[in-house]
């Protein structure tokens, strides 16, 4: 008898700096969940993977005196490792590089070009560089980009447009008769009350004002803006073509779950969506939106800026995760919208341990918290 399919993805990590344990965090708490699912006897086909392109990077490559390609290929590397060293069992690691994952994305930008889902004008909004994301004023907070608490600055520049506004219908109907699609129900209420109800605005989804993206094949001035490129990994990485996908695609998508940070769902739950409707293909069945890892009170990635965290020799306790792997993912509790505290004891001799607190890794994995430590401790 054939096995049911489980198709699990995490979010593709940003090669803009070296990794930390943030990133850490979504793929145990997706391996643990894929790990599960074998168990329970299903065919699971676990991706992950890292997003290599955009502003940002190009900019931190010049600084370092490489080129982007150089610049990612190191930070990917990095993230890879870390993804190896805790013994994830992942299937594939895509890279937004790979030249199928490039190629298909100019395939998906060119469909919907074509059929009038994408059209040609100029935008003019505030933008903020380290988010990648355009904001009207009315959505900053206290002036700043409401995502990361950043400084925005003005843009303007020719680009191309993801007609959002003719889905927006469309969309709407479909979360409020798919009652799981959103996960926790907090977020689902946020996409819809916050976003999608007030009015979808067209999306930017190129650029002129840097070269390092995926090349709009009939305008060379304009590269492909971050979240059509980045997003469309979850289809490439499984052989999806316009032209004729392939049968591992046809047996895998749609996804049974994507997991992801909770600052990215307004991406997974719009942009992501529309763009699959607009290619005529299926939806992922549930998007979950995990609470950040924070540190004394900070997400991590923020906190990890700090000195201590630069201070700290990881090259030194690499060596560390191959006897220690000490993750643990434990009392799992009801509430899904705190923010997981995660306490790091750094010893001396050794090993590091963090303790995750809270949060139930996805409804059906809440009674099992003994078989996920053991999965995650498994060689």
């Amino acid at each position: 008898m054939e096995k049911p399919k489980f198709y699990i993805t995490t979010a593709i990590a940003y090669t803009s700096r070296k990794p930390h344990i943030g990133n850490s965090y979504e793929i145990v708490l997706t391996d643990a969940i894929a790990r599960y699912k074998r168990l329970q006897g299903y065919d699971v086909y676990f991706l992950t993977g890292t997003d290599e392109h955009g502003q940002k990077i190009e900019k931190y490559a010049a600084d370092s005196g490489v080129t982007p390609k150089e610049y990612v290929d190191k930070v990917a590397g990095e993230i890879k490792e870390i993804c190896d060293l805790l013994n994830t069992t992942y299937d594939h690691f895509i890279r937004t590089t790979d030249d199928y994952h490039e190629k298909t994305v100019q395939k998906i930008f060119k469909k919907l070009y074509d059929q009038g889902d994408i059209y040609k004008s100029e935008y003019e909004s505030l933008y903020c560089t380290p988010c990648e994301s355009f904001w009207t004023e009315s959505q900053l907070v206290d002036g700043k980009c409401p995502d990361c608490g950043r400084e925005v600055g003005k843009a303007k520049e020719e680009a191309y447009f993801l007609r959002l506004s003719k889905y927006q219908k469309q969309l709407e109907e479909f979360i409020e008769s798919n009652e799981n699609f959103i996960y926790p129900e907090a977020r689902k209420k946020e996409m819809l009350n916050n976003f999608i109800k007030p009015g979808l605005q067209d999306l930017c989804v190129s650029r002129t004002s840097f070269k390092w993206g995926v090349p709009v094949t009939f305008d060379d001035k304009h590269v492909i803006y971050v979240w059509i490129d980045a997003l469309s990994n979850y289809i490439t990485a499984l052989g999806y073509d316009p032209d004729g996908s392939s049968e591992q695609y046809k047996k895998y998508w749609p996804a049974d779950v994507h997991i992801i940070g909770k600052d990215i769902v307004r991406f997974h739950t719009i942009y992501w969506p529309i763009m699959l409707m607009a290619l005529g293909e299926p939806l992922p069945k549930q998007v979950y939106g995990h609470p950040d890892l924070a540190f004394i009170g900070k997400k991590v990635a923020v906190f990890c800026d700090s000195e201590f965290w630069h201070g700290y020799n990881w090259e030194e306790r690499k060596k560390d995760f191959k006897s220690h792997q000490e993750f643990w993912i434990p009392k799992i509790e009801r509430n899904m919208e705190r923010d997981a505290e995660v306490t790091a004891r750094l010893e001396s001799e050794g090993w590091t341990v963090i303790r995750f607190w809270g949060n139930e890794i996805k409804k059906n994995t809440a009674q099992c918290a003994d078989i996920i430590e053991k999965a995650v401790h498994s060689k």
